[in-house]
């Protein structure tokens, strides 16, 4: 929790991952569903297999999010390895949600470059997977990238 207020107070480029996203997630605000299996009714499946190496299950982008520039789709394919989750609201908004209505991205109002995703973008299963990581980097580079899913093309 030190090493997340420290990003946001100077700013840093921050992103979280599974763990990472929920533990940003409460710092911001949200609370935790400790247990989605029984907290969140008609729950699907958010841990299928022991290893994120498929896909699990589809994700709604939420319009006018950096998610959505980055997806450039309103639905995109996700692996999945979590039982824990956010909810509610803090300082963030909520840019991808399961079609179980479970918080699958967040971007944080703050300062500086802040989102989150409860996926594993890491094993770059699909093209947001690797805009997504490429993002990350040209935040913490101060480059840009040109928002083509999977081309890590950056504009000046």
């Amino acid at each position: 929790m030190s090493l997340i207020e420290a990003a946001l107070a100077a700013q840093r480029p921050l992103s979280g991952i599974c763990n990472g996203m929920q533990m940003i997630g409460w710092h911001l605000g949200g609370t935790l569903i400790q247990s989605i299996p029984l907290e969140v009714e008609a729950a699907q499946e958010h841990l299928p297999f022991d290893v994120p190496d498929r896909i699990a299950h589809d994700i709604q982008v939420q319009a006018g999010t950096r998610l959505a520039g980055l997806a450039q789709n309103s639905v995109a394919q996700v692996n999945s390895l979590h039982r824990q989750a956010i909810s509610g609201s803090g300082r963030f908004v909520i840019s991808a949600v399961a079609p179980d209505g479970v918080v699958e991205a967040i971007e944080g109002q703050t300062e500086g470059y802040c989102l989150a995703v409860q996926w594993h973008p890491e094993y770059r299963l699909t093209a947001l997977d690797r805009s997504i990581m490429d993002d990350f980097v040209h935040a913490c580079t101060g480059t840009s990238v040109d928002h083509q899913p999977g081309t890590g093309r950056v504009q000046p």
